[in-house]
């Protein structure tokens, strides 16, 4: 059975569509078993399959001497075996970091280059089915979503969108099989010390868990590996489900607030009234698909903040902010949830009250310094479609010209500012009309009121006041539009 490893391979290959025929593939050897045997047979099936493989080898300068001479080994492996290799070293500067998140990153970086250098189709990596077992144990009790659970593809893109693709041809191949393999086959290999330290939490379950837990089943490798393989057909199941409801709606960036700085631009909001009556499973789905975008490089997302979001989501408060990781914020406002790479900044605007634009009544007026603009124009009664004025846009108003006293200006919105909004007859500050209206908290960071010399003539894209508002006997009529500078096409 162990020795029939190479045809098993072959059959995966073709039954799962890992490999075409006639590509270039990129095969990372680090000079230990699993990747040598990996390199060995598709050495040996290149011939049928008409492959040019490249033999790629990162170095991470972690054991001084022994790591040179192992990548000095693996380049004589290659060329005895009349391969192409390319080997890289860990930069000086990063040779004292010992992080596996951060290793792990830096030889995806070199293989990525490697890539672009010989134009390759594929990138083949030595993961087995035993690794497969200890990643989910692994996952398992640092408390993984359904997700991570779900283990290592067989085969997924290298990078999102790419068009490489990263295989795993020996995870249905256990570790033993291999090895009784590698020695009918007479080949040699490089142990690494490194990885019988119980210093490492993997090898801790590679050496001592594992083999308690064959004691209650010999063959507990094979379930775990097998368990993965189910919790990836769940999750599956759920993208497809999530990408196929329109219950759920991702609004991303500043296209749904246009007023929002840009250093808050790079966030996702969600419409939770879209979430509120749906099943938990869906609703960690897309909490997890949020943080997943939205985590620093070197964190897993597990259950624990899938919890921390939920409990945010169920919360009755009005606002609400956590730092749920690094650098990654959560707000929850009403009925969106927001997630920022920054921290929501309330804004004072009376510290910058003396900061305004005079308004062209016949014309444009830019506030570049806001990136904000208005344009006017006076209009007779009989000129405008009553529908018009009758409607309450939100960027533009159509108001009575001869309500208006004295000059507009253009200026920041103070929370204390006070005005009569259009269909009310009682005066509201600004933010009470915020409270009442239940506007996001996040779109009251800095917004923007027009003033006469008496009075506010409009909340821009709110409301207009009702002191100004057409009547009957309105005979010239005063028509603004606001906007953001920022969406002018040039």
């Amino acid at each position: 059975m162990a020795f029939d490893v190479l045809s098993r391979v072959k059959s995966d290959i073709l039954s799962y569509s890992l490999l075409p025929y006639k590509i270039k593939i990129l095969v990372g050897v680090s000079g230990g078993m699993d990747s040598v045997c990996l390199a060995f047979i598709l050495k040996e099936l290149s011939s049928y399959f008409k492959w040019e493989i490249i033999v790629a080898h990162f170095n991470h300068k972690q054991r001084g001497s022994i790591s040179d001479k192992e990548a000095l080994w693996v380049k004589e492996m290659a060329s005895e075996w009349g391969l192409a290799c390319e080997s890289e070293s860990l930069s000086q500067m990063s040779r004292t970091i010992r992080d596996e998140n951060f290793l792990r990153e830096q030889r995806y970086l070199f293989f990525r280059k490697m890539v672009k250098i010989y134009n390759v189709d594929a990138v083949c990596l030595g993961h087995h089915r035993d690794d497969q077992a200890e990643t989910f144990l692994h996952r398992l009790i640092r408390g993984s979503h359904v997700k991570g659970l779900g283990g290592m593809s067989l085969k997924r893109p290298l990078t999102p969108n790419s068009e490489v693709q990263l295989v795993r041809p020996l995870l249905n191949i256990s570790k033993k099989e291999l090895k009784k393999y590698a020695l009918k086959e007479k080949l040699s290999w490089n142990e690494d010390e490194s990885n019988h330290s119980l210093d490492f939490t993997r090898n801790r379950i590679r050496h001592k868990l594992i083999p308690l837990l064959e004691t209650f089943n010999p063959k507990v490798s094979y379930h775990l590996s097998e368990q993965a393989k189910l919790m990836k057909k769940f999750d599956k199941y759920l993208d497809q489900k999530y990408k196929n409801s329109e219950r759920y709606s991702l609004l991303e960036g500043a296209e749904k607030f246009l007023f929002i700085l840009s250093e808050l631009a790079d966030s996702i909001c969600l419409d939770l009234r879209a979430l509120k009556e749906t099943e938990d499973l869906y609703i960690e789905k897309v909490f997890h698909e949020i943080l997943t975008k939205m985590k620093p490089l070197y964190v897993e997302i597990t259950r624990a903040h899938i919890r921390e979001v939920h409990k945010i989501f169920r919360s009755s408060k009005s606002m609400i902010e956590v730092e749920l990781l690094p650098k990654l914020w959560c707000f929850k406002s009403y009925d969106q949830m927001r997630f920022s790479h920054n921290k929501y900044t309330r804004f004072d605007s009376n510290t910058l009250l003396n900061r305004f634009v005079p308004v062209n009544l016949s014309g444009k007026t830019h506030w570049e310094e806001e990136r904000i603009g208005l344009e006017s124009c006076a209009l007779s009664y009989e000129k405008i479609d009553l529908c018009d004025i009758k409607k309450c846009f939100p960027r533009e108003i159509y108001c009575d010209f001869k309500k208006i006293s004295g000059e507009l200006k253009l200026s920041l919105a103070s929370e204390s500012d006070s005005f009569v909004p259009l269909g009310m007859n009682t005066f509201l500050t600004v933010k009470q009309f915020y409270e009442k209206q239940k506007i996001i908290h996040w779109e009251r960071y800095k917004n923007y009121v027009i003033k006469d010399d008496e009075k506010i003539i409009w909340f821009c894209g709110y409301r207009m006041d009702n002191r100004v508002r057409c009547e009957e006997f309105t005979t010239q009529i005063l028509h603004i539009k606001f906007y953001s500078l920022n969406k002018i096409k040039k």
